[in-house]
């Protein structure tokens, strides 16, 4: 998989696509250790920019810099990324649930993993998104499930207005792709458009 998600890191031309792909090399880094040198590689800055011969300042410059602070992050203070999880989910403690310091790290971590914090259009989120990373890709999969008795606490009844600001946050920063537009070929008689003064079957039309 490690080519493939290195593929769509270098072509992601939306901050959604460029988070994705970021995600899963992280996720494959900590997975398999062998690999963590080739993961930072493939996500340094300066490596994107050439592999796609632009400029570094054309790479999505915001999200880059989280990509690189959250790369350092995950393989070199995972200590801090479960402090920071834990935290997270204990700042999402409502009124029904016990003191957010007696809150168990279990629980605390669900909480984080599960923040309706949309990603997209913060920075907070994102830093939260990875530094989730340590504990998702080797969690055990019944640890990601809830606790029946917690359930009540998170469990929110669907809201209309609140799924629409999501999805207008996602349409603001991933908007939809202007169609291809269709050159029209010159009639095979006609002057070149090169502008070589050559009729078109003559010049870039033979």
């Amino acid at each position: 998989m490690l080519p493939d998600y290195k593929r769509w890191y270098v072509q992601s031309e939306s901050s959604l696509d460029l988070v994705d792909s970021a995600l899963g090399l992280l996720g494959i880094g900590l997975r398999h250790r062998g690999t963590v040198a080739e993961v930072r590689k493939a996500l340094a800055r300066d490596n994107r920019a050439a592999a796609e011969g632009r400029p570094t300042a054309a790479t999505i410059p915001q999200i880059q810099s989280i990509i690189e602070e959250a790369t350092a992050l995950v393989f070199d203070r995972p200590e801090d990324c479960a402090r920071m999880q834990v935290a997270i989910g204990r700042m999402h403690v409502t009124k029904k649930t016990e003191d957010a310091g007696e809150l168990p790290e279990d629980i605390a971590r669900l909480l984080a993993v599960n923040s309706p914090t949309t990603f997209v259009s913060s920075r907070e989120g994102l830093i939260l998104l990875f530094s989730c990373l340590p504990w998702v890709s080797r969690a055990q999969p019944e640890e990601l499930y809830w606790p029946a008795e917690h359930l009540e606490v998170i469990r929110q009844k669907w809201n209309p207005e609140q799924a629409a600001s999501v999805l207008r946050e996602t349409q603001v920063a991933n908007p939809a792709a202007e169609p291809a537009r269709v050159q029209a070929v010159p009639g095979r008689n006609e002057t070149c458009p090169c502008g070589s003064g050559k009729k078109y079957k003559r010049c870039h039309g033979f």
